[in-house]
């Protein structure tokens, strides 16, 4: 059988990419907030972030399927 765990492993190192993402786009709110004269700079930084947060998430989303598959299949009958 395949070593499977280098999907956990890659899950796990999407997840932490996504979490820096997600703060990437809370700062690009908060710069937002305290500067609205760089509105339209941070818009594209902003919409950019955006963009990774979800291909990340179905990254994630992805391999945690395969994994629940996986494990079902290893499940006595």
């Amino acid at each position: 059988t395949s070593d499977y765990s280098v999907l956990f492993r890659e899950s796990n190192e999407y997840k932490g990419e996504l979490e820096i993402v997600l703060g990437e786009i809370d700062e690009y709110h908060s710069l937002k907030c305290r500067f609205p004269e760089l509105e339209s700079r941070l818009v594209p930084l902003l919409q950019r972030a955006r963009e990774r947060s979800a291909q990340l998430l179905g990254k994630v989303n992805g391999l945690e399927n395969v994994l629940k598959t996986l494990s079902e299949g290893d499940q006595p009958c």
